[in-house]
């Protein structure tokens, strides 16, 4: 009976930790961040979730990818903030 109840809280939390992280991905935000801190700290990861801003459109559409690395920086960006290479001489040279 208390392997019973004990698994019911484990299949609680991780129900609970993937809302948290669901709310937060409806936000525009890391589904696998918020489920990540979430499981780990679960009252943490639930005020992190209810205090984050949404992403708006014009966020997004600021972002370029890097061409070295594929990680999404901002478009005004002259050097990757990831690999730490330069990139608007290669934006310049195309156009």
């Amino acid at each position: 009976m208390d392997l019973l109840i004990s698994l019911g809280f484990v299949v609680a939390y991780f129900f609970l930790t993937h809302l948290i992280a669901k709310y937060a991905e409806n936000k525009g935000r890391s589904y696998w961040g918020f489920w990540i801190l979430s499981a780990l700290f679960l009252p943490f990861g639930l005020v992190a979730a209810l205090l984050v801003t949404p992403l708006t459109q014009e966020d997004v559409s600021e972002m370029k990818c890097c061409p070295f690395c594929a990680e999404k920086i901002k478009s005004k960006a002259i050097v990757c903030r990831y690999c730490g290479r330069e990139v608007q001489s290669i934006a310049d040279g195309l156009m």
